[in-house]
């Protein structure tokens, strides 16, 4: 009888164990769906400056832009500001989004920096890994 209960009490801390082990899976999981996400929009947004290169060239697409609010563009074309307005709207994918967009026109070539950053509090703090956001930058060249 002495045994069984042994047995079982090892067998309950290797569950526990493995429960804890599946939380915090879960939990980076998410936080790699989040640095996705965050990836596939700063490409999103190179690729609509890509499409729209003059006003990009021009820095109409620069500016700081948080999720939920409304992007403005002092020289772009109506397309540059709908553009502008939809990926402003696709930041809402992660928590307290906010993205930069910078362009430097030098030497005849065009680099844009797209930088975003957003609240990862879940999975910082199952991972105790410090400071809950999470920054991403993007360089390229037009």
């Amino acid at each position: 009888m002495l045994e069984v209960l042994i047995a079982l009490l090892i067998l309950s801390v290797a569950l526990l164990g493995i429960a804890a082990l599946v939380s915090i899976s879960l939990k980076a999981d998410d936080s790699a769906y989040m640095r996705t996400q965050a990836d596939n929009l700063a490409y999103q947004v190179l690729d609509l400056m890509r499409a729209d290169r003059s006003d990009a060239v021009n820095g109409c697409f620069d500016s700081t832009f948080s999720a939920g609010g409304t992007a403005s563009s002092v020289c772009g074309s109506a397309a540059a500001n709908a553009a502008l307005l939809q990926w402003q709207q696709a930041l809402t994918a992660l928590p307290s989004g906010v993205g930069t967009i910078k362009t430097i026109v030098a030497n005849g070539t065009t680099t844009v920096t797209v930088a975003i950053s957003w609240n990862d509090l879940r999975a910082q703090n199952s991972l105790l890994l410090g400071t809950p956001t999470y920054n991403l930058s993007v360089e390229s060249a037009l």
